[in-house]
């Protein structure tokens, strides 16, 4: 896919609050959508502070599967710049 000014990012780019960001993904995506980015949000955020795979399975309700599939985006640069492991 394209990107452009005109794109998703951009769009979340002009909102000012974490709650204009909110409405905005909101108008874009459906509540399973969102309850996934949230959901892989948290895998994310509790492998950079060292959880292992039970206790995310555990605290998110999610298999070991999506869990190491969210696991290899740590390798990233992207990861290390966001999140401090």
């Amino acid at each position: 896919m394209k990107k452009n000014d005109a794109s998703i990012y951009t769009l979340l780019l002009k909102s000012k609050t974490s709650k204009e960001t909110q409405e905005i993904l909101e108008l874009v995506l459906g509540t399973r959508e969102l309850d996934l980015i949230e959901k892989r949000y948290l895998i994310l955020k509790l492998l950079s502070e060292k959880k292992s795979y039970v206790e995310i399975m555990k605290e998110v309700k999610t298999s070991t599967a999506t869990i190491a599939k969210v696991s290899s985006s740590i390798k990233k640069e992207t990861f290390k710049k966001y999140f401090n492991s």
